[in-house]
């Protein structure tokens, strides 16, 4: 089927495929690709001796429907199931584009990335796995940073990714903005390592559920870059990364999107800034943990309020995702100059063994311990 030891599935044949129509069942609800009813080369799918059944290549799949060009012909759209409680649109992605103001902050953050890519990919270039990145929110590959009254444009996340030597063996860039995914397309047709990538036009939490499934991760070791500008990160996603037991983690906490939904009286936070908070928090706990209750005179109702600063929510929040991950480092506060932290980045491991947490954690640390 392919040259990759990705893994294979054999299921029996009994109901329609969601793109196709082609007669299969998917136990595991990874959908079979095939274009204009058409086998892809046999490499994504095919019926198979010595059963006669359907082979599907979950990897081999992932990286098809990722890697068309976005004006690519495709099955006629229907649901692609993808198994994740429901289906997903399966029409085309369009060409997509823009970018965003940083602060230094954004520099620190990068420069972050970009040290223990390098140490990553180094680290674990004999051993015998192959090795992805994944940018779940991944802008343009350049980033605007306001410098005083000015601005300057530095290398984004994609681009340091791609310079990484040794490359990765492949490079998932998720981004649904239409002017991002453009100039997406523009950096990896002009980078050397840019036939390893491929972009999903899609949001990250449509695609990265799709993406996760697709590897055997038994074979293969990772880093994720999970850098939202808000809280677009729901708790079930961090439990599936965590399933992997592969990745290594960056994961930028929006500080200041948890204390605009957190409101410091309880009787503000309504039910939309309530459901935000316990998505990406994964517990209503939050409201024994922030708040507290405070009785007035006998003719006042009682005050649920939280303290005003950001140390009980970044705490909290700590505490949650070290109850996870078997390895989460102290968060690195980011802020603009001279204002409360906007930003809480953690640098978080899957993988229990103690060798790989020991080593990923040291590392880790001595990184942001030389941020100034």
């Amino acid at each position: 089927m392919t040259n990759s030891q990705a893994l294979r599935q054999s299921v029996e044949v009994d109901q329609a495929c969601a793109l196709c129509a082609l007669a299969v069942t998917v136990p595991t609800l990874y959908t079979h690709v095939a274009e204009n009813d058409q086998w892809i080369d046999g490499q994504h799918c095919r019926l198979g001796p010595p059963d006669g059944n359907l082979w599907v290549d979950p990897e081999e799949v992932n990286w098809w429907m990722q890697s068309q060009p976005t004006g690519a012909v495709r099955p006629t759209p229907r649901t692609l199931n993808t198994g994740l409680g429901g289906g997903r649109d399966a029409t085309n992605g369009t060409r997509m584009t823009a970018n965003r103001f940083g602060g230094l902050w954004t520099a620190e953050k990068l420069d972050v990335l970009r040290r223990y890519l390098a140490f990553y990919t180094q680290a674990l270039k004999k051993q015998p796995f192959k090795l992805i990145y994944i940018d779940a929110f991944a802008g343009t590959g350049r980033c605007k940073i306001k410098l005083g009254d000015g601005h300057t444009t530095i290398d984004g996340s994609a681009k340091i990714a791609l310079d990484c030597s040794p490359a990765f063996v492949r490079y998932h860039f998720v981004e649904k903005k239409k002017k991002h995914v453009a100039e997406l397309e523009e950096l990896i047709a002009a980078h050397p390592n840019g036939h390893r990538a491929s972009i999903a036009p899609r949001a990250a939490g449509d695609i990265l559920p799709f993406l996760l499934r697709g590897y055997d991760w038994k074979a293969t070791r990772g880093v994720l870059f999970l850098d939202p500008y808000g809280l677009q990160c729901s708790w079930p996603q961090l439990e599936q990364i965590r399933r992997t037991e592969a990745l290594d983690v960056f994961f930028l906490v929006s500080l200041s999107g948890l204390f605009r939904q957190a409101a410091l009286d309880e009787s503000r936070v309504d039910e939309g800034k309530a459901a935000k908070l316990t998505a990406f928090l994964g517990t209503d706990d939050w409201r024994r943990e922030l708040y507290t209750r405070e009785q007035g005179d006998m003719f006042d109702a009682p005050q649920i309020t939280r303290d005003p600063g950001w140390k009980d929510i970044l705490d909290f929040t700590t505490r949650r995702l070290r109850g996870l991950f078997p390895y989460v480092s102290d968060p690195r506060l980011l802020s603009a100059a001279g204002g409360a932290p906007k930003f809480a980045l953690y640098f978080a491991v899957t993988n229990p063994d103690q060798k790989a947490v020991g080593l990923a954690a040291r590392v880790s640390r001595d990184i942001l311990n030389k941020l100034h």
